[in-house]
């Protein structure tokens, strides 16, 4: 089981997955559900890979080795303006373990 912590302009949630499953992520204001899948690696470290759902390419991925570390998703470069709502903030996945 993968912990991570979904952050954006309203607050924080908790996300957990198994290694190497897809699980959806969507707040009521975005235009669209993101896939997230998390891996965890023989090293220790975490990689995660964030995707627009029912696309096969990654919007983005990191290797994360630490608690604390985060991939982040920002409106207008990662993904189009305005895709999180008019507020525009950008979306954390944060390594919770």
């Amino acid at each position: 089981m993968v912990a991570l912590k979904v952050q954006d302009g309203r607050g924080t949630t908790a996300l957990r997955a198994e290694s190497g499953n897809e699980v959806h992520v969507r707040w009521p204001d975005w235009k669209g559900m993101l896939r997230v899948v998390t891996t965890r690696n023989d090293s220790g470290s975490y990689e995660v890979s964030v995707g627009l759902l029912g696309e096969t390419a990654s919007l983005k991925r990191a290797v994360l080795k630490k608690k604390g570390a985060a991939l982040t998703l920002v409106p207008g470069k990662d993904v189009p303006a305005g895709y999180f709502g008019a507020a525009g903030h950008p979306v954390k996945f944060i390594l919770d373990e």
